[in-house]
């Protein structure tokens, strides 16, 4: 709701002072937290089965979300807009009108205006993507769970905000715990390269030798002067020369053990040792992508129960299944969990896919009430 009203009131000054592109992008950037977070975030609240207070909240807030984004929307999509005005408004809310576009334009609430919970969950979204970008480069899958998250930060703003916000963090990355560090040069080595094509014009002949003395360099030193001054300051020859930030790229390279990406104001590192537990863990999270992968193949109602087959020869496998049993059922809403007996008499619905480069066939059949 904080993040709604923000953006009606981004809408109407970008609107009230023509500006349609700005405007645009206001309503896209609500369109994509809406979706890409606060709904994927949400879907446990959604799917429980409970019709508690919780579930409800959830529910009314994203109806009367999507009921206002269309109102914003009217000037843009018309009819998109008159679509998911008819869908949710008409006929359910008492004072709706017959269409959107004879709604009035909605107005800032200041009620609801929030700055710090924004700022906490800006910063969640950003850790929540550099950990992912981190997990890409070393080709960690998501589902995978991992140790730790460290921080890298100075802002004790950042560290506060992150702190509240610590278990979303945990879940979006799917890791045990987080920590906070000052500065990443523990975790990464930094390389500072100069930028040839805005160099190589100004310093001619010379830039063989600055090449050169780049790669004698102490590469962290540069990067520290340039984090702390913009600048950095290299001996060429006996030559002094200053370059600025935008002359130089710093790139990083994570030290074994972990796994790192950078912001423009944070850092994010995992630790990318695996235990056998992790692992395990692991394993039993890839088991129920497979298995809900095959509910939706067969086309199962999000609530119907089944009876779930996981076939394997793979001891490793075979023993984080066993560890794993409750929760593989009830992430898969499975009455029953087999070892065996995926073949053609069994289950109605099977496939074969491989975990951890082991072969497995999966299966499914709904139980009958």
């Amino acid at each position: 709701m904080a993040r709604l009203h923000r953006t009606i009131g981004e809408v109407r000054d970008a609107m009230e002072h023509y500006d349609v592109l700005r405007s645009a992008k206001a309503l896209e950037g609500f369109l994509d937290e809406l979706s890409n977070w606060y709904v994927r975030r949400s879907r446990e609240r959604f799917w429980r089965s409970e019709k508690d207070d919780d579930k409800w909240a959830a529910y009314w807030t994203l109806h009367t979300a999507l009921v206002e984004f269309s109102k914003l929307l009217a000037p843009f999509t018309p009819f998109v807009a008159e679509e998911i005005y008819q869908n949710l408004a008409v006929d359910h809310l008492e004072n709706a009108k017959e269409s959107v576009h004879l709604e009035s334009f909605p107005v800032v609430d200041p009620k609801w205006l929030d700055d710090e919970l924004e700022a906490e969950v800006r910063l969640a979204i950003e850790i929540a993507g550099l950990g992912r970008s981190a997990r890409k480069a070393e080709k960690i899958r998501v589902r995978q769970p991992l140790s730790e998250v460290i921080i890298v930060t100075r802002d004790e703003n950042d560290r506060v905000r992150a702190r509240r916000q610590e278990q979303v963090i945990l879940d979006e990355l799917n890791i045990r715990k987080m920590s906070f560090e000052d500065d990443q040069a523990k975790f990464v080595t930094f390389r500072v390269t100069p930028d040839f094509a805005k160099l190589g014009p100004t310093l001619g002949p010379r830039m063989p030798a600055v090449k050169k003395a780049f790669e004698k360099a102490d590469h962290l030193a540069l990067r520290n002067s340039i984090e702390a001054g913009g600048t950095c300051t290299l001996d060429v020859d006996g030559e002094k020369f200053t370059f600025t930030d935008d002359e130089v790229a710093v790139s990083i390279e994570s030290k074994s053990g972990y796994a790192a990406a950078t912001g423009a104001r944070i850092a994010v590192v995992l630790a990318t040792e695996l235990t056998p537990e992790l692992e395990s863990e692991g394993i039993a999270r890839e088991i129920v992508h497979h298995l809900q992968r095959l509910r939706k193949t067969a086309d199962l109602d999000y609530q119907a129960r089944i009876k779930a087959y996981v076939e394997t020869e793979d001891g490793k496998i075979l023993d984080a299944v066993k560890s794993h049993r409750e929760y593989i059922m009830r992430e898969t809403l499975a009455d029953e969990l087999n070892l065996k007996g995926v073949d053609k008499s069994g289950p109605a619905f099977s496939e074969e896919a491989k975990v951890n480069g082991k072969p497995i066939r999966f299966g499914v059949d709904t139980v009958k009430k």
